[in-house]
């Protein structure tokens, strides 16, 4: 259920989406909300994506995300973090094994600010940026593979880990009173 800001912020962004110049071309001959199914070669898992737009026209996957920043580095940097690399590589491999598109498919993100006045970046993702994607996807389908052959899934961790925090949670260094630690019901 959207209340109607949400709703009139997402018919704006849409507007704003389809008459924007760098993101007309990706529209044409394309398809939208496309389900995509094929089997990865080297370890013949079943793999499955859906793709926002795929562009015949262009010959490319394209994936809209909503932004707080647009800016390239910004986003570049939320990208990496959230492995949007990693999602480009599967969605294009996908795309071409299906026969969606053809051989040489690119990946493009379409970012948009969520606040006004939407600003937009159309981010090309470069083929060397893919192939890290490629060999990370690669990975992960061999991992889950070896789970499903010996029927061990063992989570990322086999040992107890530290709470590692950040450095601006550690506050001043002061050693901690017992008498704070009671609030929380903590043992001293």
């Amino acid at each position: 259920i959207l209340m109607p800001d949400q709703f009139n912020r997402a018919s704006t962004m849409a507007n704003i989406l389809r008459d924007h110049p760098l993101v007309k071309p990706y529209l044409h001959r394309a398809k939208f909300e496309r389900t995509m199914v094929w089997t990865a070669d080297a370890t013949e898992i079943v793999c499955k994506a859906r793709a926002d737009i795929l562009s015949r026209g262009k010959n490319a996957v394209v994936d809209l995300k909503t932004t707080r920043n647009g800016d390239a580095r910004a986003f570049g940097r939320q990208a990496a973090g959230l492995g949007y690399h990693c999602q480009g590589a599967h969605y294009v491999a996908g795309a071409v094994a299906s026969g969606e598109l053809e051989p040489g498919a690119v990946f493009v993100i379409i970012a948009i600010e969520h606040e006004a006045p939407h600003d937009v970046t159309v981010c090309r993702v470069d083929p060397a940026v893919l192939d890290i994607g490629t060999v990370e996807v690669a990975g992960l389908l061999a991992q889950v593979k070896a789970c499903q052959e010996s029927g061990v899934w063992p989570g990322r961790y086999t040992e107890e880990q530290p709470l590692d925090l950040p450095e601006w949670a550690l506050g001043s260094g002061d050693e901690l009173n017992p008498d704070d630690l009671a609030i929380f019901g903590a043992a001293s």
